[in-house]
């Protein structure tokens, strides 16, 4: 599977319903003790997930040499694919959005200075989506979200991805810290990354 997405390149719509995918994912990830479900917030339909905290905290301690970190992560289903990124127009970033952003040709510059607070309106040059989709931004958040304070610290996006394959489960790409990009289930990331994902779409305006 390709690393970097074809910018100029026509993605198949390949998203299928909410309720398959929330069984697939608590089928495949039962044995971490993840159970995923759908939930309203902000007047959008988001995956939430719970329990897995065995997995998901040992998935906070994973840092080191690529192949180290292949061997704690053996049976995780989570794996290495870029030990690290250097952006090809932008120089080189250490974060998760300016990563994923890369991945689909969106500017880190110029998203506002709210890009990484969760709002009820769509970021500009994305569009919330109710099924991912490959190409898909991911968002990740924790809940609770507060209603009254989304101009506000208290509603931070936690961390961002992009969405490689969504035809059982949803498989992201995103980069964990400062070194490593990692292919994982979109349930199984550390604790530090929220308990809630949305999925974004690139418009027009993003282009």
């Amino acid at each position: 599977m390709k690393e970097t997405l074809n910018r100029a390149e026509v993605l198949p719509d390949t998203s299928i319903s909410q309720e398959r995918l929330i069984s697939n994912i608590n089928q495949f990830s039962a044995r971490f003790g993840i159970k995923a479900s759908i939930e309203d917030v902000l007047d959008r339909t988001a995956f939430v997930f719970s329990g897995g905290e065995a997995l998901r905290e040992a998935l906070d301690e994973v840092s080191g040499p690529v192949r180290r970190v292949q061997r704690a992560l053996s049976g995780t289903g989570v794996s290495v694919i870029k030990s690290q990124y250097s952006f090809p127009n932008s120089g080189k970033f250490d974060d998760c959005r300016s990563w994923a952003f890369d991945q689909v040709g969106l500017s880190i510059y110029g998203r506002g200075r709210h890009a990484n607070i969760l709002l009820k309106d769509d970021l500009r040059g994305l569009r919330w989506i109710p099924s991912p989709k490959i190409g898909s931004v991911a968002l990740y958040f924790s809940l609770p979200v507060y209603a009254d304070k989304l101009l506000t610290a208290k509603n931070p996006v936690e961390h961002w991805g992009i969405v490689r394959d969504a035809s059982e489960g949803i498989i992201v790409d995103s980069k964990w810290g400062s070194e490593h990009v990692f292919r994982h289930p979109v349930e199984r990331v550390p604790t530090a990354y929220g308990n809630g994902a949305m999925f974004f779409e690139k418009t027009a305006e993003g282009v």
